[in-house]
């Protein structure tokens, strides 16, 4: 390979080397004498000084010689408004904005660190002939080349901070640009609707309904990034933030990766805050588990279960829980320092309160009637039994934190005077967002067998359905069979007796007047 030199070049080459001949070279060796003169040569410092500069001279006098033979001239044509040797020009790095100032000059001169960068070099070769606000791509060799990365100074300072470092060197192969890939943990997180368990899908989904003291399943899901090789250790962190109205069950957590249950206090710590109503599910480096094999196309799921509460908001808003991950965002740091986060993933549980306002057909309040609350499942004609209220005073009562479903309202205490109302029959019927970044209940309606009508009704805080019923006055017939039956018998004998006695004391009466 021939050194590519300018003609100034040559001339400055050349100077040079006359130098050394005529000025340098006498001096050095005049140096060499003096020093031989002292003596033994054995401990003579200053002759072997001397010696080691004449001999760098003649090398570089060589060295010069060699390069001037060797070289090929090359024109300096370039156009005045042309970057050329020796031309000064700043270049814009697209990928992140960043300038450089370089000095293209020939190999002799070459000196990347001061910015005098060779035009046989890759990025010398493909500026020259350009002109100020080209786009020019840099080859580095047919086959292979490297990228060193920088990230832009504030990438990680975004709100919220869901990105991640890239490494510092990235390989290409080929005549490839490289583009590096954000590449990041995600999270899932979903709650199982009991009504669609055994259905394909298990349930899982963003949004559904229960009633108060039930047991709600969650599941969080998070993956690791592709390159999660290239780091050393890797912090990873769940965590879950809950409102007032679930009860967090912390013996539910359970813990797996790719189907293999980890061990609590040994793969991972469980840490629960009861005045935040949170929890941590926190590995410090998921490289240091040895139960399993984890590697970037590994799932961690965790399981737990809460309970709905008396503090539970009725229908409207709903109650929520989110989640998100904590991360290990840097893999050029052999552990700790830099994490990132991911966006907050939303559930929310719903549950609905029925309003009943009883009372006679003047409006007056009927204190004293009982009714229970059944729900029906799989169509049970009794049903299993929710709740018992009593009207206490004014006419309304109601049933809070019901789940959608079939229900049956029975009158068990009927006020005196009164007939005792046939048992309703009715559904709450409910539409929420199952599939949303931010779930919401979009219907809520009440369905009845008979001449019952629901409406549904918003408060501040919550939403219900509310109905009519009216007891109309009248005489109650006592059950029949057992004391019933026997007081209706009773009462019919003595009415025919009654009616008997009155037809012989007519017939008797008769007679005396005749």
């Amino acid at each position: 390979m021939y050194n590519q030199l300018t003609e100034k070049d040559i001339q400055a080459m050349e100077a040079e080397i006359e130098d050394r001949k005529l000025n340098v070279r006498p001096k050095l060796l005049e140096a060499v004498k003096e020093a031989r003169a002292q003596g033994d040569l054995s401990e003579n410092f200053e002759y072997y000084a001397a010696k080691k500069e004449k001999n760098k001279n003649e090398s570089r006098i060589r060295f010069l010689e060699r390069m001037i033979k060797t070289a090929e001239i090359i024109p300096d044509d370039s156009g005045e408004d042309e970057i050329g040797v020796n031309t000064r020009v700043t270049v814009q790095f697209e990928d992140d904005g960043s300038e450089e100032t370089y000095k293209l000059v020939t190999t002799m001169r070459g000196d990347s660190l001061n910015g005098l960068v060779s035009v046989e070099s890759p990025i010398g070769k493909a500026l020259l002939k350009h002109k100020a606000g080209d786009r020019v791509y840099v080859e580095i060799n047919k086959n292979a080349g490297y990228y060193l990365i920088k990230d832009k100074e504030g990438s990680q300072t975004q709100t919220p901070p869901n990105s991640a470092y890239t490494s510092y060197i990235l390989k290409v192969v080929g005549n490839t640009t490289a583009k590096t890939k954000l590449d990041v943990p995600e999270l899932v997180k979903k709650v199982q609707e009991n009504s669609k368990k055994d259905i394909e899908g298990n349930g899982w989904q963003d949004a559904a309904d229960y009633n108060i003291d039930e047991v709600i399943p969650y599941k969080l899901t998070g993956t690791l990034p592709s390159n999660y090789a290239e780091y050393e250790t890797y912090f990873y962190e769940f965590n879950d933030i809950m409102s007032a109205g679930l009860t967090f069950d912390k013996m539910s957590v359970k813990v797996t990766v790719d189907g293999t249950t980890l061990t609590a206090d040994q793969d991972y710590s469980l840490i629960v805050h009861s005045d935040t109503n949170s929890f941590q599910v926190r590995f410090e480096n998921l490289k240091a588990i040895q139960s399993v094999m984890i590697t970037s196309t590994s799932q961690i799921v965790v399981e737990y279960k809460c309970r709905l509460n008396g503090n539970a908001v009725i229908a409207g808003n709903g109650n929520p829980n989110t989640a998100y991950l904590v991360y290990s965002n840097n893999p050029n740091q052999s552990g700790g320092g830099d994490h990132g986060k991911t966006p907050e993933d939303k559930n929310v549980v719903f549950t609905y309160k029925v309003v009943v306002n009883k009372k006679d057909e003047e409006n007056h309040s009927l204190q004293g009637a009982q009714f229970e609350l059944r729900k029906i499942v799989n169509d049970q004609d009794e049903g299993t039994k929710i709740d018992t209220v009593t009207v206490t005073e004014g006419t309304k009562f109601n049933f809070k934190g019901l789940d959608a479903g079939k229900y049956k309202l029975i009158e068990t205490v009927t006020p005196s005077g009164y007939n005792t109302i046939q048992p309703i029959i009715f559904t709450i019927e409910a539409t929420y967002d199952e599939e949303s970044d931010d779930p919401q209940l979009t219907s809520l309606t009440g369905q009845t067998e008979g001449e019952i009508v629901f409406i549904r009704k918003t408060e501040e805080r919550e939403d219900s359905l509310s109905t009519d019923v009216i007891n109309k006055k009248g005489i109650q017939l006592p059950e029949t069979g057992g004391m019933g039956r026997y007081l209706i018998y009773t009462l019919g004998t003595i009415f025919v007796l009654t009616a008997l006695g009155y037809t012989v004391y007519k017939r008797n009466r008769k007679h005396t007047e005749k």
